[in-house]
């Protein structure tokens, strides 16, 4: 997952390769290269990752992984949010270890079940960049229904951000109707244009024109096009035996571990 950097700093660093490989990002961009140099977390990362503040409004681990970044001339905002998860996983395995103890609910029986995951074992998924434009976040879809033709990106870190201060801001309004309007917000700030729609014409045709299933194939599409690191895990629970594959379980634990 990582080697470590020849880049000289006043602080060990590792050199973390990018699902992406650079493949997406502009050409005069760092990010461009395909790999990004973490620096090893301190006692002020600790600090970062135990500020109630962070924590309560959702931006802890964009902050920790802010703090890691050593390589000159990256910004976060930039970093696509495929490429942050691999970002993520590796900053914990530099703080923490690779070790990763955490309970997990059998979705079969609900029985809890102690689960010890190696996080060195996740891998990036294979990928086949020869069928997309290097230095370009731009991709099409047919939507199978109405038969328009979307133009969207790959999101970044600076798009989630966005995508969740929108929601905050409209958090009241969204309490009183009871509609979670988590699916039409990622979508307007993912597609660039519906049939050359844009802008709010577009956020229009998203929120009153887009069929459920054009919506549906469309972000399976989206999701598709994504280079990812694969941490599906493999689980059996010990009282009922249903075994199936699960994505990594996210506890309290994986950033803050008790011991």
């Amino acid at each position: 997952m990582s080697n470590q950097s020849t880049v000289k700093y006043d602080y060990p660093t590792e050199k973390i390769y990018l699902p992406s490989k650079g493949h997406f990002y502009p050409k005069d961009s760092k990010l461009a290269q395909g790999y990004i140099d973490l620096k090893y977390p301190t006692a002020r990362e600790e600090d970062i990752l135990t500020s109630k503040k962070l924590i309560q409004n959702g931006t802890v681990i964009y902050e920790f992984i802010r703090s890691l970044i050593a390589t000159v001339g990256i910004k976060l905002n930039d970093i696509l949010e495929c490429d942050f998860n691999a970002l993520l996983i590796a900053g914990r395995i530099m703080a923490y270890g690779s070790d990763y103890k955490v309970k997990y609910s059998c979705p079969n029986c609900d029985t809890k079940s102690k689960l010890s995951i190696d996080l060195n074992n996740f891998d990036n998924e294979e990928f086949d960049f020869d069928k997309f434009t290097k230095n370009k976040n731009e991709f099409e879809f047919i939507l199978p229904r109405s038969k328009s033709n979307v133009k969207f990106k790959l999101m970044t870190i600076g798009d989630m951000l966005s995508i969740e201060n929108s929601i905050k801001h409209k958090s009241k309004m969204y309490k009183e109707s009871g509609v979670d309007p988590s699916i039409t917000t990622r979508l307007k700030q993912q597609v660039i244009s519906i049939n050359d729609l844009i802008g709010n014409d577009k956020d229009l045709f998203i929120e009153g024109q887009l069929p459920s299933i054009d919506s549906l194939k469309l972000r399976g599409y989206m999701v598709d096009v994504a280079p990812k690191l694969i941490t599906d895990i493999n689980f059996m629970c010990n009282s009922c035996e249903n075994e199936e594959e699960i994505p990594l379980p996210m506890g309290k634990d994986f950033l803050w571990p008790s011991k």
